[in-house]
């Protein structure tokens, strides 16, 4: 989705950390996916203060 997107790390490091310690509480949610003929998997982490999504299509 983005390209060269290893610049971007320490960012999305920074906001992760962020957003969970500043709540009292996350939500973590898991389930299958498939993309382009692949199986994979998606997480959701979530809080009052951020929605993360990352998707795996590895073994």
């Amino acid at each position: 989705m983005i390209l060269c997107h290893e610049r971007f790390e320490e960012e999305r490091q920074n906001v992760r950390e962020a957003g969970i310690s500043r709540s009292d509480f996350s939500q973590i949610d898991d389930t299958g996916a498939r993309l382009n003929g692949k199986n994979g998997y998606s997480i959701a982490v979530c809080n009052q203060f951020l929605l993360i999504i990352i998707q795996v299509f590895q073994k």
